[in-house]
């Protein structure tokens, strides 16, 4: 990859080729959901060509912005309104998983709330990361609760409700799975790709990285490792089959809402 600044000064064959990965990306933007076998290359696929397409982007643009240099980090919620019931696990792996991903850290807080001699919890989801990375975080996220919910419907008919929230996590596992796992390879193939140079795209990533987790720790962000539960494993392994296979196709255009809820 060249060091040019600007597009119109690439040669045709590298200028195809960006526009190749906008078109790859506008075309995954728009496809409908697929069935729920089609799943874990539809994710793999949609994280490939953001991440390929960042980084063909940065490595333009190279050296890197006093802006990149120091990305603005921000916290924002990821619903606006808060939760009194908690959130359940297979929501907080898969916004844990499309965090990373997109170079961003999140979390829960809670805080007591007293109505009259009752005492209950209302927590957040939040997310660390500069904007962009956080709408696109936010963006896939809702879109995976939708298919979840959805998939978990189809499955669970005349379930439980404890089988039907294993299906969920199984679900969840088996996207956590299958993005980050494309997202490693990417990486790799980046690196494999510059040994004899340092990559800008990568390192603006690895900045973007450190600056979430400074934030987080000036802000006495923590993290609790999650304790084992029982779960069904045929509807657990149900889930992850078709969790692997979502298609998140359309999740870069999921509409992001003005007054949602935090429903578990």
């Amino acid at each position: 990859m060249g060091k040019t600044s600007t597009f119109h000064h690439l040669d045709s064959a590298r200028q195809q080729r960006l526009l190749d990965k906008l078109s790859r990306l506008e075309a995954l933007s728009g496809c409908p959901t697929g069935n729920v076998n089609e799943t874990a290359a539809a994710a793999a696929a949609m994280t490939r060509v953001m991440l390929e397409y960042q980084i063909e982007k940065v490595d333009l643009d190279a050296p890197l912005s006093a802006a990149d240099e120091n990305p603005e980090v921000v916290d924002e919620l990821v619903y606006p309104v808060a939760s009194h019931n908690g959130f359940p696990v297979w929501k907080t792996q898969i916004l844990s998983a499309l965090a990373d991903v997109n170079h961003c850290i999140s979390y829960t807080s809670s805080w007591p709330v007293y109505f009259l001699w009752t005492r209950r919890t209302s927590s957040h989801l939040r997310l660390i990361g500069t904007h962009q990375d956080i709408d696109n975080a936010r963006r896939l996220f809702f879109f995976c609760v939708q298919e979840v919910e959805r998939l978990a419907k189809e499955w669970g008919t005349g379930e439980t409700v404890k089988r039907r929230n294993d299906f969920k996590r199984g679900a969840a596992a088996g996207i956590a799975d299958r993005v980050i796992e494309e997202r490693d390879l990417v990486l790799r193939e980046e690196r494999d790709r510059d040994r004899d140079r340092s990559s800008a795209a990568l390192e603006l990533f690895d900045r973007k990285n450190r600056a979430a987790r400074a934030f987080a720790a000036e802000r006495g962000v923590y993290f609790r490792p999650e304790r084992p539960q029982r779960v069904y494993h045929d509807a657990y392994d149900a889930g992850y089959r078709v969790g692997g296979n979502l298609d998140l196709s359309r999740g870069s255009r999921a509409a992001l809402p003005e007054t949602g809820t935090a429903r578990a």
